[in-house]
This record gives C-alpha cells, sequence and structure tokens, in this order.
C-alpha cells in the first residue's frame, strides 16, 4: 500500500475546494464583519511584513485581554482578532500556499488531520477572492460559542468553523515556533514597538 504525502492530499483537497465546493458557498447570505469595538477588542500589537524591499501587509492582533505569548492569547478567554491589511496585491494562490506552508511548518502531522475542514474552508474562501489587493483587508475572529469566522472586506465569509484547533492553527502562522517572521511576531505580542 502507498502512502501519499501529506502535502499531496493537503493539495488534492485544496483542488476540490476549490473546484467543486465554491458553488455551495454562494449560496450562504452576506453577513457583515464584527467591529473590533463590537467585540471588545484593544489592539495588543501590529507590525509590517515585507518580504525583499516589498511591504505585502500590515499585521494587527486585537484582544480582550492583552498576551505576551501565543499560549496565553490562546489560554485567555474573550474574543480575539487578526487583521491582514494588504499594502501589496496577492493572488488567492499566493495566499493559500503561504497559509498552508505557514500552518505546516507550525503543526504537528498527526494535528493536521483534524483541520482538514478548515483548510478545505480556507481553499473555498480564496476560490473566490481570486486576488486581494492593496487596501483590502483579511480578518480572523475567534468568536465565543460560535468559532473562528473569516472575513474580507469587511464581509464574514461564510458560517463560523467551530474547531478552537483551527483558530489556533491559524494564528500559529504569525505567532507560532516557526513563524513566517520573527520581528512581526515580537510586534504583534507588543514585544518590540520600535
Amino acid at each position: 500500500m502507498t502512502h501519499l504525502p501529506f502535502r499531496a492530499v493537503l493539495a488534492c483537497l485544496t483542488v476540490l475546494a476549490l473546484s467543486g465546493h465554491a458553488q455551495a458557498q454562494s449560496q450562504i447570505p452576506v453577513v457583515q464583519a464584527a467591529s473590533v469595538q463590537t467585540l471588545g477588542l484593544v489592539q495588543n500589537g501590529e507590525g509590517i511584513r515585507s518580504q525583499g524591499t516589498t511591504d505585502l501587509y500590515r499585521a494587527s492582533l486585537h484582544l480582550s485581554q492583552p498576551a505576551s505569548s501565543m499560549e496565553q492569547m490562546l489560554g485567555s478567554g474573550g474574543a480575539k482578532r487578526l487583521e491582514l491589511r494588504m499594502m501589496h496585491a496577492a493572488t488567492s494562490d499566493e495566499l493559500g500556499k503561504l497559509f498552508t506552508r505557514g500552518i505546516e511548518k507550525n503543526n504537528r502531522r498527526q494535528e493536521m488531520s483534524r483541520l482538514i475542514p478548515g483548510l478545505i474552508r480556507m481553499g473555498e474562501i480564496f476560490s473566490q477572492h481570486k486576488r486581494l489587493n492593496a487596501g483590502d483587508v483579511l480578518t480572523i475572529d475567534w468568536v465565543p460559542q460560535q468559532g473562528t469566522v473569516i472575513s474580507i472586506k469587511g464581509v464574514a465569509q461564510g458560517a463560523a468553523i467551530p474547531d478552537p484547533a483551527f483558530f489556533g492553527s491559524l494564528l500559529s502562522i504569525w505567532l507560532g515556533n516557526d513563524p513566517v517572521d520573527n520581528e512581526l511576531k515580537s510586534r504583534l505580542l507588543g514585544k518590540s514597538r520600535t
């Protein structure tokens, strides 16, 4: 029996999400994303993600209680938000690959199978938004008793993803042990404000 590498399985699932499941998503009503004020959040930290000389996006972390580590943030109650304000255009394919790579780097292989429903949902969202332009905003919210709510341009993208592990896996891209940018991680956690 041949075992497929996890990355190949994940790629197949993403293709499925991009091809067929997007039609079902079009039947979900449009819901406006909650504001930071509505969720009762304050900014914990912010920073810019750059690649070479290009500023890609400004990230900001909003929490109900200050946190200086990912563990502290996930362990605290209340709502949470990571906001990505695009400073440079990016295709959904580019973003999808970055998200997938970041999740794989920060989560054990055994945990990845549990994340598949959320990853499929992310693929569906990115399939509907082929491109994010400078000024567009993507938010990842944890809403208690609901789950992870992903919004683009202020519009929630379908139903919440209820598994708390999925929210943690997404935030691990920026706040995990192997973050996309160590300086950005420090800034989001309020450790570096220079």
